[in-house]
């Protein structure tokens, strides 16, 4: 049975203390995500050192260049698994190393987290849209994260819902505009996930594009971005959780 869950469990201060140490002594990475310049960031980092104030954060990967564009005071989320469940947290940027907006690496310092939620990782595995739904996706061109610059020929567009997750949704899509898309692509997108709702607008980046191969339809899969890095995004994952409840209860099954 497919568990309805609509709302993240918030950790005390105790508890946040102890799943950040064992991230810190087992070496694990953990996802931030930023917004700066009117587009997302997003890359791996590593806890380094911990005190009462402050969690220090080595460079992994995805956040390096000059298009960092980190700055003190600099707003963040930070995402982590762990065991069973996905782990949130905001927090902001008081110090760094030189190099790091110099796309030499380095080391970031921010403020320990007041707050820390949790949330199942079953809410991350893709489940089908019911049959008896059509759920239209309006999408658009945000930008590319390739560093070749330029804009699509075309760049708002529109497809079918075929599942959906915490962290993203995979669509279908006229083949025709797939000069369009690429792979990094950021896209802004606006769907009603269930009927006499509200329609929710998320941020996400295209990781697949299935090629058509006869004039048809191509299915892109795109991964949400920044949702855990605030509180009005942290209320789109609960509402997403519990339209995956609604999906799966009407005779979907998960597909991990």
């Amino acid at each position: 049975m497919w568990c309805v869950m609509g709302n993240a469990e918030v950790l005390n201060q105790q508890e946040i203390s102890d799943v950040l140490a064992v991230l810190r002594s087992g070496g694990l990475e953990c996802t931030m995500s930023y917004l700066a310049k009117g587009h997302w960031h997003v890359g791996n980092v590593r806890i380094c050192e911990i005190n009462r104030l402050s969690l220090q954060l080595e460079l992994v990967s995805g956040l390096d260049g000059e298009e960092m564009a980190i700055d003190i005071d600099q707003p963040a989320g930070i995402t982590f698994h762990y065991e069973l469940s996905k782990y949130m947290f905001e927090t902001s940027v008081i110090g760094y190393e030189s190099g790091v907006n110099d796309g030499q690496g380095g080391r970031l310092i921010v403020s320990f987290p007041v707050s820390c939620e949790r949330m199942p990782r079953r809410v991350y595995e893709r489940v089908a849209v019911p049959d008896s739904l059509h759920v239209e996706v309006l999408f658009w061109h945000r930008g590319y994260t390739d560093g070749q610059g330029g804009v699509p020929v075309e760049n708002y567009w529109q497809g079918s819902l075929i599942d959906l997750s915490a962290g993203g949704l995979l669509l279908s899509v006229e083949d025709r505009f797939s000069v369009d898309y690429r792979d990094g692509q950021l896209v802004g997108l606006q769907f009603t996930p269930l009927p006499h709702e509200k329609p929710l607008m998320v941020e996400g980046q295209i990781k697949y594009i299935s090629r058509g191969d006869d004039g048809g339809l191509q299915h892109l899969g795109v991964e949400f971005v920044g949702l855990e890095a605030c509180t009005e995004g942290r209320d789109k994952l609960g509402r997403i959780a519990e339209t995956l409840g609604v999906y799966a209860e009407q005779g979907e099954n998960c597909k991990v």
